[in-house]
């Protein structure tokens, strides 16, 4: 009998005894060891300490560690170090799966390095002068030099869930240091073309909680911003006007920028919900500042003492009313409250600031008609006042009415295509302050194309075809036009088409291609009138007209292959030609000497880049597998402006961004058995 009562309560007593026995936690480690070799990187492949390398070897490498607990499965850290083409980083986790969260996050970049250029003054400092002995820039000597950026980021986040509540505070950090070409003039004789020194810092810090019960859900976020510049300010002696003092520029003061926001959604039913966002926005920057070059020493202009408040509010509403018919309404408002002084830079001159409210209301439907037809509409209405603070203020009107409509056409066969046209109004009521500057005779400033009265027209057309089981083409076709009632000189017109195009083939179960082009074309015309000097009035304020072209065309090759179950290829070519050119001519004889309808043209400035990324990933065994990368880049700016040559006239020399780079990565990635 005792052995009867034994054996019942076995299975009980192996129960307790597991539920007793200390679960072993779980542990996961990989590592990733590799080389590799960069020609002319130009700064793009490998290299995190110099603005420019060319030559060299560089590591690669990878550490990480991975912990789950074994008492309680929702808990587990995470720990990551790594040396990759684009960065170096590190990362730290510990969380718990639907309780908190805390992570650490830091990268340093790859350098951004495009520009060399040669230069009289030596070393980067804020104060620059010229070398003892300086005469000119013919014979002087040049300086060769690096332009460049690099950027540090770091980040600390924490999440904790509290019921329905989760909290969350992300605190990062951003370091920008290098060199960046400038240019600085004033009276344009005292123009200058310098290297200065970058030396910023990026503080931000947003709190949010959220809350979700039921059909209800909100937000609500704060975000703090906080630009430091360290380099603040740079002096320079002008190197080719040598009678011209030195001269002092505004690099960009420090400043502040915080909001406050709330958002929130109620589901009314399932098919319909109502939500909402507001937001209340303050940007400070309050230190002195400079006029954009003065003589160093003078005493600054004023104070900048600058703020802006900004309020938005936005309310929508979603109904899909059954399954063919849904509808949608959305209304908002923002206004930006420019609190800044009005500050007075001559005996009759004000700075102009600004301040806008926008209005808008939008609502759109579509509507299944069955037999893969679909159609949707939309019409959208916006108010903008722009109210100017000089010495007086004025204000300026503009609405905008703007219909759309896309229709989801029957398939002709395998061939689906769709049709969207939307059209624009836009109509301004301008002060007369505003029409005094405006005047044709004698104007004082070009009437802004936010102002513009016109109207746009843009046409959309879409396919895709399968061609076969495994081969598909997709085509996107879009025009656009803008047309201005412009009677002043400023923007007249403006034309754009996109076409893109794209082919897919599933070769097989392991060999994917697809190969795709876009083109983008744009079309811009402006009129302006030249400003004759005085007691030169023969042909005063002369009108000119000038078209601008640019053009933008890219095609790629993508692959994908699995050759083997061990063995993975993929590859990616992609080249893009940009170029950009004008044309101007003259509408009246100008005091300047042109004659009507002479024409001036320049081909402009163009930029082609070629990119080919080649990767053979080999599995050695179930923890190892072997990786082998191929980078190339080539940039080629053609027609650029500067020289190094120039160096001998305008004592700066700046050489074609232009670079042909190629990099060759070998590394190991190894995952260790996993710990219990």
């Amino acid at each position: 009998m005792k052995a009867l009562h034994l054996l019942c309560c076995l299975p009980v007593w192996v129960a307790v005894a597991n539920a007793e026995a200390p679960r072993e936690d779980l542990t996961q480690r990989w590592m990733s060891l590799g080389i590799g070799v960069s020609e002319n990187a130009n700064g793009r492949f490998g290299e995190y300490s110099q603005l420019l390398q060319t030559d060299r070897l560089f590591g690669l490498g990878e550490l990480g560690y991975r912990w789950r607990s074994g008492e309680d499965p929702y808990q587990s850290a995470r720990l990551a170090a790594r040396s990759t083409l684009e960065q170096l980083g590190a990362s730290a986790e510990l969380a718990r799966q639907g309780d908190y969260r805390i992570g650490l996050d830091y990268r340093q970049f790859e350098s951004i390095s495009r520009e060399g250029y040669d230069s009289v003054y030596r070393g980067d400092t804020l104060q620059q002068s010229l070398p003892p002995g300086y005469s000119g820039p013919e014979t002087a000597t040049a300086f060769r030099a690096d332009a460049g950026l690099q950027r540090q980021q770091g980040e600390l986040s924490l999440v904790r869930q509290l019921g329905p509540w989760q909290l969350s505070a992300a605190l990062a950090s951003e370091d920008k240091s290098g060199r960046k070409v400038n240019g600085f003039s004033e009276r344009f004789g005292d123009a200058a073309l310098v290297a200065v020194p970058v030396d910023q810092r990026h503080d931000t810090l947003e709190l949010t909680a959220a809350h979700a019960a039921g059909p209800w859900s909100s937000n609500l976020a704060w975000y703090y911003s906080a630009l430091s510049n360290d380099a603040r300010a740079f002096g320079f002696a002008n190197p080719v006007n040598l009678e011209a003092p030195r001269r002092a520029v505004d690099l960009g003061p420090d400043n502040t920028f915080q909001r406050l926001s709330a958002d929130g959604l109620y589901r009314v039913a399932d098919n319909r919900h109502l939500s909402w966002f507001a937001s209340y926005a303050d940007a400070r920057q309050d230190e002195d500042f400079l006029e954009p070059v003065l003589v160093e020493g003078q005493a600054v202009l004023d104070s900048l003492d600058a703020r802006r408040v900004d309020t938005d509010l936005r309310l929508g509403f979603r109904h899909q009313l059954n399954s063919r018919l849904g509808y949608r309404l959305k209304a908002d408002y923002r206004d930006r409250d420019n609190r800044t002084d009005v500050i007075q830079l001559s005996a009759e001159d004000y700075s102009h600031l600004y301040d806008r409210r926008r209005y808008r209301a939008q609502a759109d439907a579509r509507y299944r008609l069955g037999a893969g037809m679909s159609v949707s509409s939309g019409l959208e209405w916006q108010r903008v006042e722009r109210t100017t603070r000089s010495r007086e203020s004025y204000t300026d009107d503009r609405d905008t009415t703007r219909l759309w409509a896309a229709l989801r056409l029957p398939s002709l066969g395998r061939l689906n295509t769709s049709l969207r046209v939307e059209g624009e109004s836009r109509n301004s009521d301008l002060s007369a302050e505003r029409l005094a500057r405006l005047d044709v005779a004698a104007p004082s400033e070009a009437l802004p194309q936010y102002l513009l009265e016109g109207r746009s027209w843009s046409y959309q057309l879409r396919g895709d075809l399968p061609l076969t089981a495994s081969l598909s083409l997709a085509a996107d076709y879009r025009h656009t036009r803008d047309s201005y009632d412009n009677d002043y000189y400023g923007l007249r017109g403006r034309e754009r088409d996109d076409v893109s195009v794209n082919l897919s083939w599933q070769a097989s179960r392991d060999l994917a291609l697809s190969a795709w082009g876009q083109y983008q074309h744009d079309r811009l015309d402006q009129q302006g009138f030249e400003f004759g000097p005085p007691g030169r009035t023969t042909y005063a304020n002369a009108p000119w007209r000038q078209q601008v072209r640019d053009t933008s065309a890219a095609l790629g090759l993508n692959l994908r292959w699995q050759a083997s179950a061990a063995l993975e290829a993929t590859l990616d070519i992609s080249h893009s030609d940009n170029d950009s050119s004008y044309r101007s001519r003259w509408l009246d004889d100008a005091d300047s000497g042109e004659a009507a309808n002479s024409v001036d043209s320049l081909p402009g400035y163009g930029v082609d880049v070629q990119r080919v990324r080649g990767e053979l990933e080999y599995a050695w065994s179930p923890q190892t597998d072997i990786t082998l990368q191929y980078r190339y880049e080539r940039l080629d700016a053609g027609d650029w402006a500067w020289q190094r040559g120039d160096f001998a006239v305008l004592a700066f020399g700046w050489a074609s961004p232009g670079y042909e780079a190629h990099a060759l990565l070998l590394s190991v990635h190894h995952r260790f058995a996993d710990r219990p």
